[in-house]
């Protein structure tokens, strides 16, 4: 008897199958596989774990088809009969095992106010238990790149008493079929139309004009999105070589998510990335 292995390339995308004869005759007794390959095709923002759990779905039904569809060897004994349901038993044990293991060890949750987009799609949202390092700019000096300050449990930084001197607000109603756009020290945010239904006041806080951190906000309407809505980091002047990006706090995990800011989302060429709602986010070094 011989075998012929299942090809698993786990890689992130969609499933697309390979054209292959589905039978191959391997003689009497053998067995016929009917299951395709598959390979992978990368796609942008596609879920890891709910393409892996697809492939393996798909290479479990192969198994058993090929179990199932094995031809009948007349000359075959009744021992050797009793050996094959033996083994198809078996392998059937073992591929759902496996299945079991993976889904158990592999499933994680996005959270429910996730931002919209992961940016250019080459990294993950995955949290991270450090903080990152933001952009410090300050007065009379050299930009550089500071670790995040603490952070309280609502989201705010924990700064010295001098950090309200430097604090900046804007605020703007904004008509959510109209779309709108409004800036806070180096902060950009435009507001495209029919992002939200009604009219909403959008408001933008630093509290260190020293510091890469904002905590955006929006009142009159759900803190849901209907399209992305861009917010960005403008670095002019500040002579950094290092690639930039946007953090978003989340409130929930009290973890920083890198969400991977791109410069080809808007004319400005500023690290951009596009929201579904609003929290507190970050400007700093890419890749902290």
């Amino acid at each position: 008897m011989r075998w012929r292995m299942l090809e698993s390339p786990f890689r992130t995308g969609s499933i697309q199958p390979t054209p292959r004869a589905h039978t191959q005759n391997l003689g009497p007794g053998s067995i016929r596989p009917i299951a395709e390959h598959h390979r992978i095709t990368p796609i942008e923002g596609s879920d890891l774990i709910g393409t892996s759990h697809a492939l393996l779905r798909s290479e479990w039904k192969g198994v058993t088809s090929m179990l199932d569809n094995r031809r009948p060897n007349r000359h075959a004994t009744k021992g050797e009969s009793m050996k094959r349901s033996t083994l198809a038993a078996w392998t059937r044990t073992l591929a759902l095992a496996a299945l079991m293991a993976f889904a158990a060890s592999g499933c994680g949750e996005t959270p429910v106010n996730a931002p919209l987009t992961s940016g250019n799609g080459s990294g993950s949202n995955a949290p991270s238990s450090s903080a990152p390092r933001l952009v410090l700019e300050p007065t009379g000096g050299t930009a550089t790149f500071e670790t995040a300050p603490e952070m309280n449990a609502d989201g705010t930084p924990i700064l010295d008493a001098t950090s309200a001197l430097r604090a900046l607000t804007s605020s703007a109603d904004i008509d959510g079929a109209a779309g709108g756009t409004l800036r806070c020290g180096r902060f950009v945010l435009k507001v495209p139309p029919g992002a939200f239904d009604g009219k909403g006041t959008v408001t933008m806080k630093v509290p260190d004009s020293q510091i890469a951190f904002v905590d955006l906000s929006i009142s009159g309407v759900p803190n849901q999105f209907k399209t992305g809505v861009a917010l960005s980091y403008d670095p002019t002047g500040l002579n950094l070589t290092d690639p930039l990006t946007i953090y978003w706090y989340d409130t929930a995990t009290q973890d920083w998510v890198d969400l991977h800011a791109r410069t080809n989302l808007l004319p400005t060429g500023y690290p951009t990335v596009l929201l579904s709602h609003f929290s507190p986010y970050g400007g700093g070094k890419a890749g902290w």
